[in-house]
C-alpha cells in the first residue's frame, strides 16, 4: 500500500510531462476526472520500481551494404557515442582484419 501513496502526484506529473508536448491542445490532467473515476483508474495501476542492472546491446550499422559502405557508416558515428572503449568504427575495424 505504500507504494501507492504518491501514485496521484506521479500520475500528475507524468501527464504534464506528456501534455504540454501537445501543441494547441487543453492539457489532460487527474482533476478532471470525477473523484470516483479517478479511484477506479488509479486501482488498475501497479506501481512498482525497476532497478536497471545491466543493458546490452549490439551496433548495426548498414548490414546489408558492402564493407566500405559499413565502414564509413561507422566511421561517422564514431564522435557521437559516449562508449569510448569500443566504438562501432573499430568494432567493424576489428572484424574486417
Amino acid at each position: 500500500m505504500a507504494a501507492r501513496q504518491g501514485l496521484r502526484a506521479h500520475l500528475d506529473d507524468l501527464s504534464a510531462s506528456f501534455e504540454e508536448r501537445l501543441a494547441d491542445e487543453i492539457p489532460w490532467t487527474t482533476a478532471k476526472m470525477t473523484p470516483a473515476t479517478l479511484v477506479k483508474f488509479m486501482a488498475m495501476i501497479m506501481p512498482m520500481t525497476l532497478s536497471v542492472a545491466r543493458v546490452d546491446g549490439a551496433w548495426k550499422h548498414s548490414q546489408n551494404e558492402p564493407e566500405d559502405v559499413r565502414l564509413r557508416a561507422a566511421d561517422g558515428t564514431c564522435g557521437a557515442h559516449v562508449l569510448r572503449r569500443l566504438t562501432p568504427a573499430s568494432a567493424a575495424r576489428s572484424r574486417a582484419v
